[in-house]
């Protein structure tokens, strides 16, 4: 078995003892959730190593195994067993704990790359500010592959007629040498990789592209006014904003930084977060967001579904979708859905559950083991059993539940 020892001799685990020992113990629980916890927990040995930290001193900021596994079994576990007062008090202040955990784990490392990131003011630094560059025949490429390597690379997508370039290199606190840019072309695909320092990069997509795929250490992206058939951004550490766009199929994933799509037109989004927060405002088609310790804020979405998933975040949700699926472990849930029902099923372990509905036809069932149920809605409803509300002929279907929290149905 692979150790670590220190000076003194005293043993300690590697990072992958660590990871095996959680996979191991999180085998009972189910599968979603034991991936997105071995994610979440992978993601921060990246973003600590990278910024010079040692195993240890990661694990020591994750906290031992014992200590996580005890606040996720009291999740399961606690109500079950009681639901005196000073149980309950436990219980919620284990919750807390491990929220507290979570939020912790995913942002301490990755918040001092952030910070960093947020306040950069390009105008303070001394570089070198490049002309705009016109790809070659850049009518005939179809996708473009952007990715930074190292340092701080911001990106622009601007709509154009033209493909072309723009780059901005620049030294910093992290990385003191100056950034290059090369090029490279295969076939319809054109790439851009920025190494050896931090970069500003715009790049002018023009209508014949069809797909964008970006890949940073760390750094914002942006886009506007974008017409693609699929757009891929993968970050370390940085946010990521695209408005006024349509694109078929929306992939966003970050480590550490905040996602913002609104205004959009798309088939298929996915959005990703591990310890950042989900913005999504006024957009069209099927929508799934999922952050770990993150909130998620969705306004306006009249998508065909929407499911979002968080672990320690709290989702607030105002749209007209049919069809809603919205969990989170140890957050609230509020939903307010304004236009008639198929589905919506809103769930927390811990936190409370809500939703305001404007429809007058659906079946309400509603759950919770230790918290309180409340039916505050002034329509004529049928009583169909102590935990079941029948408004209208009950065609919609609404299922709200908690394990230790409130459920109200507004």
């Amino acid at each position: 078995m692979a150790v670590l020892r220190t000076e003194s001799g005293k043993t300690i685990m590697t990072k992958q003892e660590y990871l095996e020992q959680l996979q191991r113990r999180l085998s009972a629980y189910p599968e979603d959730f034991r991936q997105d916890m071995l994610d979440a927990f992978e993601g921060h040995f990246q973003e600590g190593l990278s910024q010079g930290r040692s195993e240890e001193e990661v694990m020591d900021d994750l906290g031992s195994i014992d200590d996580v596994m005890n606040n996720i079994d009291v999740l399961y576990d606690g109500p079950k067993k009681s639901s005196t007062e000073d149980n309950m008090q436990n219980l919620r202040k284990n919750l807390n704990d491990l929220s507290d955990t979570l939020t912790r784990t995913m942002k301490s490392a990755a918040g001092v790359v952030k910070d960093s990131v947020d306040h950069t003011d390009w105008s303070s630094f001394e570089g070198t500010t490049g002309d705009v560059v016109n790809i070659k025949d850049g009518s005939t490429f179809q996708a473009v592959y952007v990715k930074g390597t190292d340092g701080n690379v911001d990106v622009e997508l601007v709509p154009s007629d033209h493909l072309a370039y723009q780059f901005s290199s620049r030294s910093s606190l992290f990385s003191p040498s100056q950034a290059v840019l090369s090029t490279t072309f295969n076939g319809s695909a054109a790439g851009l990789v920025v190494k050896n320092g931090s970069a500003k990069l715009t790049v002018f997509l023009p209508e014949t592209m069809r797909s964008a795929e970006l890949e940073l250490s760390s750094g914002n992206c942006r886009g506007k006014a974008l017409s693609l058939d699929r757009i891929d951004i993968r970050q370390q550490s940085g946010d990521t904003d695209l408005a006024s766009s349509k694109i078929k199929d929306v992939r966003l994933k970050s480590v550490s930084g905040d996602l913002c799509i609104k205004d959009s037109v798309f088939e298929n989004a996915l959005i990703q977060s591990t310890s950042g927060d989900i913005e999504a405002d006024s957009n069209e088609g099927k929508l799934h967001l999922k952050t770990v310790s993150g909130d998620v804020d969705a306004d306006h979405s009249d998508c065909s579904s929407i499911e979002i998933e968080s672990i320690s975040g709290d989702i607030d949700l105002d749209t007209a979708s049919d069809t809603v699926y919205a969990s989170s472990f140890s957050g609230d849930v509020d939903v307010h859905q304004e236009g008639s029902i198929a589905m919506i099923k809103a769930s927390s372990v811990s936190g409370d559950v809500s939703c305001r509905l404007k429809d007058r036809d659906y079946t309400a069932e509603l759950s919770t083991k230790s918290g309180d149920i409340r039916n505050d809605t002034d329509l004529c409803a049928s009583l169909q059993s102590k935990k079941t509300w029948i408004i209208g002929d009950g065609k919609g279907r609404v299922v709200l539940s908690s394990k230790s929290g409130d459920v109200v149905l507004r």
